[in-house]
């Protein structure tokens, strides 16, 4: 709402809170509505006598217009702002309220506003208000918002029934607009799940409210929180806490003196084998319940209702069985592992000779395959670009010439018209033997790494019997770490340009590989 008049005009300067309970805005335009209706104009209240007024005459109702900025004047000493449910339709975007005189407000009230959009709110002095309540507001309206400087300083947040659940996921993101809360109130809000780094930029909080919700677990989330001291889980579905949590709570509640307090009143505790040691956990920790006897209910077994008193007085009765069950499960574990080795080892032992000759057959069909494999190469090779006149000059000629080797290169054996790659596949298929000579400018070229793969790949069908590395005017640092895989399958030779080089190739692709 909007009025022509200054609300300072209405409030003395001297008051520290006041309340507007209920304001029809028609009687302001037209006096005669009063007959109407059950309440007649604006009513405040005044905190200092607890008496309502009626401001009709002087309040007068302002037109509403389009402009994006517009000026709130509070009284000086306003400490005490309440202006909740608050419905309207007009929304516009980007609309800025200024607030002036903002000094001395801690208690700010914006609960059960239905908009669509929540206003960019500042003022002429930076705000110190400590207490926000916006219970009842659609929280996903400010998962977007990175920063509302209304928000920046409060120490108690209240956002029950805000409408959480439709947040999952991003809550993080509206936690974060509360960078100093201390209490947080996130009760009513039909949360199933909270996200592990939803409370990640709220070191601060030492009380944190998340009764009446959906959550089958205490949140991972508190863990992080190294001033909690107070946790309310009450009214959830809980059904035990888990050691992790056993734990931290036990560390926290020494840290406190034994001030740690959690409530978990209302939830759908079990009292079965698998919750045993939360039980036990129960009567022996430091931390603080909310019923000091520590009387919960639970459900029992065979699906009784109980009590977690009579539960840990009949302990023994309860869960006698338990490790029996255990052992049993670990008798029967040990069962099926014995079956399990002792089978295939006996049927291993019984006829190993049998599987013997099996393994020797194949090998030995594996092996004279390889051997009366006819292939269209004897070497493929592959080779720097700056070795391209050595090789054709000598290394060529000495292969093909003296030793009467079929050799294939790319710049001469190649098929015009055919694909690159499908001519390397084919070749290095076709081949008994690969050799590389490299250089420190082989890795330049992109596709002698396709090259390297296609051997490797021929190398593991086991039909390509030698891969012979030759290392020219270089290091053996030149050689490409893609053959890294396979380098206790490759012979590398350090080339020297005499009869000891070429003594140590012939060697290399002579000897038997076998």
């Amino acid at each position: 709402m909007t009025f022509q008049r200054p609300i300072h005009n209405v409030a003395r300067t001297s008051c520290v809170s006041w309340d507007i309970e209920y304001c029809n805005l028609d009687v302001l335009d037209n006096p005669s509505y009063a007959k109407e209706i059950y309440r007649k104009g604006c009513q405040i209240k005044s905190a200092t006598t607890n008496e309502y007024k009626d401001y009709n005459s002087i309040l007068e109702k302002a037109q509403m217009d389009d402009e994006s900025n517009l000026t709130i004047s509070l009284p000086a000493n306003l400490t005490f702002l309440r202006v909740s449910h608050y419905m309207t339709s007009y929304s516009q975007t980007g609309q800025k309220i200024i607030v002036e005189n903002s000094n001395n407000l801690r208690y700010l009230d914006f609960s059960y506003w239905q908009i669509k959009q929540f206003p960019e709110i500042y003022s002429d002095t930076p705000f110190n208000v400590k207490f926000m309540d916006i219970s009842g507001l659609n929280a996903s309206i400010l998962i977007h918002k990175m920063s509302i400087p209304v928000f920046q300083n409060v120490q108690t947040a209240i956002l029950k029934n805000a409408m959480l659940s439709l947040t999952v996921g991003k809550n993080g993101k509206v936690f974060q607009l509360f960078p100093a809360v201390k209490k947080l109130d996130i009760s009513y809000n039909n949360l199933w799940y909270l996200d592990e780094n939803a409370f990640e930029t709220n070191a601060n909080l030492s009380n944190v409210n998340i009764a009446h919700n959906l959550l089958p677990a205490i949140p991972i989330a508190v863990i992080d929180l190294p001033h909690l001291r107070k946790l309310d889980i009450s009214y959830n579905r809980l059904q035990t806490i888990n050691k992790t949590l056993r734990d931290w709570m036990d560390k926290k509640s020494t840290s406190y003196e034994g001030t740690f307090y959690l409530s978990i009143k209302g939830n759908s505790l079990k009292c079965s084998c698998d919750t045993s040691d939360f039980i036990r956990w129960l009567f022996s920790t430091n931390v603080v319940f909310d019923r000091v006897n520590k009387n919960f209910s639970c459900t029992l077994t065979n699906g009784s209702e109980s009590n977690t008193v009579v539960v840990y007085r009949r302990f023994h009765e309860h869960f006698g069985n338990c490790n029996s069950k255990n052992w049993l499960r670990l008798g029967i574990g040990l069962l099926v592992a014995f079956v399990i080795f002792t089978v295939p080892f006996a049927v291993i032992f019984n006829f190993r000779w049998k599987i013997t000759f099996w393994i020797y057959r194949n090998f030995k069909r594996v092996v004279e395959h390889r051997l009366e494999r006819k292939f269209d190469y004897d070497i493929y090779l592959s080779y720097a670009d700056d070795m391209l006149q050595w090789v054709q000059g000598d290394f060529l000629q000495r292969l093909e010439s003296s030793w009467r080797m079929k050799v294939c290169i790319e710049d001469r054996d190649f098929l015009i018209g055919v694909t690159k790659a499908d001519e390397i596949a084919h070749a290095i298929a076709g081949s008994k033997h690969a050799i590389f000579i490299l250089s420190d400018s082989y890795k330049d070229n992109e596709w002698n790494k396709f090259v390297i793969e296609r051997v490797k790949f021929e190398k593991c069908r086991n039909y390509l019997q030698k891969i012979i590395i030759l290392v020219k005017a270089a290091t053996a640092t030149c050689v490409p770490h893609e053959l890294d895989d396979i380098l206790q399958n490759v012979t590398i030779i350090d080339w020297d340009d005499n009869e000891t080089g070429w003594d140590k190739l012939r060697i290399a692709l002579f000897t038997d590989s076998f």
